[in-house]
């Protein structure tokens, strides 16, 4: 029920559920997005270690057997 059909006779009790009701549902909006930022950070930083270990980490080994002899 929007806010248009309240009358003087609404309970108090109706309204304050409903209005609970709203917050709750926008609470839930903001964690889904929230979520969704942390997996995207969770993935970016997975991908930057896996090609920092794909691309350097050869890299690192050969330069320091070079060095050893």
């Amino acid at each position: 029920m929007g806010k248009a059909g309240y009358t003087l006779c609404t309970p108090l009790s109706f309204i304050l559920i409903e209005e609970l009701s709203n917050r709750l549902r926008h609470a839930e909006k903001l964690m889904q997005i929230e979520s969704r930022k942390n997996r995207r950070c969770n993935i970016s930083a997975g991908m930057i270690a896996q090609n920092y270990n794909r691309y350097n980490l050869p890299f690192l080994i050969q330069l320091s057997l070079t060095s050893d002899g």
